[in-house]
Parts: C-alpha cells; sequence; structure tokens
C-alpha cells in the first residue's frame, strides 16, 4: 500500500524547517501545496529560510518536483532561500539526472 505523503513543521526564528514524508505525487500534492503555502504565508514576516527535509521521502514524480518549485517560488517572493535536506540516494539519482539538482540548492 502506498505511504500517504505528510509534513511536519518546526519554526525556529527566521527559519521554517519542512519535513515530507511518503510519496510526493499527482495525489498528494494538492493538499500538500495547501497546507504548505498556509504555513509560509503564516510565518512570511521573519522567514529567511526554508529548509525542506526530503530523507523520509519514498517516491517523487514531476508533480513533487512542481510543488518543489512553487514552495521555492514563494519563499523568493518573501525574501528568503530555499534549500533542499537529506534526500534520499533514489531521489537524489532521480535529481542528479533531471539536473533538478540545477533548480534547487541540495544539502546531503
Amino acid at each position: 500500500m502506498p505511504q500517504k505523503a505528510s509534513t511536519s513543521f518546526k519554526k525556529p526564528k527566521g527559519l521554517a524547517k519542512i519535513e515530507l514524508t511518503g510519496e510526493l505525487d499527482m495525489y498528494s500534492v494538492k493538499n500538500l501545496r495547501e497546507e504548505l503555502l498556509e504555513f509560509l504565508q503564516g510565518h512570511q514576516a521573519d522567514l529567511k529560510v526554508v529548509q525542506v527535509h526530503m530523507a523520509g521521502v519514498s517516491e517523487l514524480d514531476s508533480s513533487g518536483i512542481a510543488l518543489l518549485a512553487h514552495i521555492q517560488k514563494k519563499a523568493n517572493e518573501m525574501g528568503a532561500k530555499l534549500t533542499v535536506h537529506q534526500p534520499n540516494p533514489k531521489i537524489r539519482r532521480l535529481f542528479d539526472l533531471g539536473f533538478i539538482d540545477a533548480m534547487f540548492e541540495v544539502v546531503d
């Protein structure tokens, strides 16, 4: 059975830490997108860095990549920087093969 995508949020001053788990695909992204944007908009006043932790992401399709790009755009509009942290080896390989790591700062 596919693992449903989920998020958790932590917000030390100036930093939004988002932990994504499960499958980031066309079925899960719509709800996640709304949840993530609501979180970011609620904390935009002092936001400097948005960290997206992906160690628990098991699947990623083009919808998941589009979600990351949208979060990056919103972060940039707020004057913040987005970084992607700890993608598992499968997701990291996808980033490398698709040149997606050129779109995002990836921290292993």
